[in-house]
């Protein structure tokens, strides 16, 4: 994804948290906070991977 795209989809989950009555800052944090519990090797090699491709299960 190119930068622009990256920010575009940032400012769009901080607009839609705001539209479904969140605090951005709180979402976030909560959502970044919860990421590790999530976060496993497969997932990390996936999304280093020239071919997603082979990651889809």
């Amino acid at each position: 994804m190119r930068t622009g795209q990256r920010a575009a989809a940032a400012v769009g989950r901080v607009h839609s948290a705001r539209l479904n009555g969140h605090e951005p800052h709180a979402y976030f944090k909560d959502v970044l906070e919860r990421l590790p519990q999530y976060w496993s090797p497969l997932a990390v090699r996936c999304s280093l991977s020239a071919d997603a491709g082979l990651c889809d299960l």
